[in-house]
């Protein structure tokens, strides 16, 4: 039996040999811009948007079938799950391609990397749709920011199943729904205060070296409206936030 080391350098291995196949029938390495082709496990439907189910509208039904090369040309995450964007510009889960791994492929790009340590630059772009929460609150603009900068774009209120609800609430549905809830703050997380009130959610846009982070925000200092906050932190304080959701 292999021990743990011995099955995790199999696993390399293995995903290394069709990482280098795939690429082989790319016709070079992987990139921003280069296709990794991956044998789909089953027949696949092209989904228009990361994270929808097979029949989601605009699907493209069997547009890669069991066997035949899927070009992919990233890879992100929608909550725990990781999807593959292809040369088509369609998605497909992950899970139903043989990359050699179960999680990322070696060499495959994200297609949402990681903003710079210098954090992202606040800005009101809110579009003021509500995704199933109440118009203009703090839940309505983090859903915005969850389904358009993070990709998540199916989020909702009632997202996997859990009512998300009022700010307060969110830390104990993002874990019903499977998500890394801690006290860890990252560019692109979700800070939720669940002491003040009906609570509050806000998105984390830069976070410095002592453990502080910015945000930005809605209904907070300005009623209904846009605002952002500098070195705020993880504690009990009212003006403070407990948790940080990862979605990513």
């Amino acid at each position: 039996m292999l021990t743990k080391t011995g099955r995790r350098a199999t696993s390399l291995a293995i995903a290394a040999a069709t990482l280098t196949g795939a690429l082989t029938a790319a016709g070079g390495t992987a990139g921003a811009d280069q296709v990794t082709n991956f044998p789909a496990k089953v027949d696949l439907n092209g989904r228009l948007n990361i994270g929808e189910p097979a029949d989601a509208p605009g699907h493209i039904e069997n547009q890669y079938l069991q066997g035949t090369q899927v070009p992919v040309v990233c890879q992100q995450f929608a909550g725990a799950d990781l999807w593959d964007k292809t040369a088509d510009n369609t998605w497909v889960p992950d899970k139903y391609l043989t990359t050699g791994t179960d999680g990322r492929a070696p060499g495959v790009p994200d297609c949402n990397p990681a903003p710079p340590s210098a954090g992202e630059e606040p800005r009101d772009d809110f579009n003021h749709q509500t995704y199933g929460f109440a118009k203009d609150q703090c839940t309505a603009f983090a859903a915005f920011r969850i389904a358009d900068r993070l990709g998540i774009g199916d989020f909702a209120n009632d997202w996997r199943g859990q009512h998300f609800g009022d700010a307060g609430t969110w830390d104990d549905a993002a874990r019903g729904a499977g998500l890394v809830v801690d006290t860890q703050p990252v560019v692109g997380g979700i800070a939720v205060n669940d002491v003040h009130k009906v609570g509050h959610v806000a998105y984390i846009n830069k976070v410095y070296d002592d453990g502080s982070f910015d945000v930005e925000e809605y209904n907070w200092n300005t009623p209904l409206g846009y605002g952002t906050r500098s070195h705020v932190n993880i504690s009990d304080a009212q003006a403070d936030f407990q948790y940080v959701i990862h979605f990513k």
